[in-house]
């Protein structure tokens, strides 16, 4: 079920990990996203959306390599934030396809990316400013 992650944690807490769950859809079809408290590395929410602050983005290189030899997915990209309610939405479209990519990167220039101050997850995909 995919419920509002707010309803299940609170804003402005400890950090979250992030990422986009290609097992399940929301109700209209779009995208979902798993949060991960960091401390405990469980899954606490999914939902379609999700805004986070003072970002930091991380690529475990085991499970990237992993996707590259086998062609399976598994989890290893998280967007690491703390969670907040109301964000501007960003303009900067970030992306990462562990076919091609090393991180995470500015969709437009290709530039890596590291952090962000703020990231907005969603149907339209990630969002940010650096």
């Amino acid at each position: 079920m995919v419920v509002p992650w707010w309803e299940v944690y609170p804003a402005g807490g400890e950090p979250v990990a992030v990422y986009r769950n290609l097992r399940k859809r929301s109700p209209s079809g779009g995208a979902v996203y798993s949060v991960m408290d960091v401390a405990s590395r469980r899954v606490i929410a999914h939902t379609a959306s999700i805004g986070l602050a003072d970002v930091c983005f991380e690529v475990r290189a085991g499970g990237r390599e992993r996707v590259r030899v086998s062609g399976h997915k598994n989890v290893h990209a998280f967007a690491v934030g703390v969670p907040v309610l109301t964000v501007t939405r960003p303009r900067r479209r970030g992306t990462y396809n562990p076919h091609t990519d090393d991180g995470f990167i500015d969709a437009a220039s290709g530039q890596a990316l590291h952090t962000a101050r703020v990231v907005v997850l969603d149907g339209e995909g990630m969002r940010y400013r650096p």
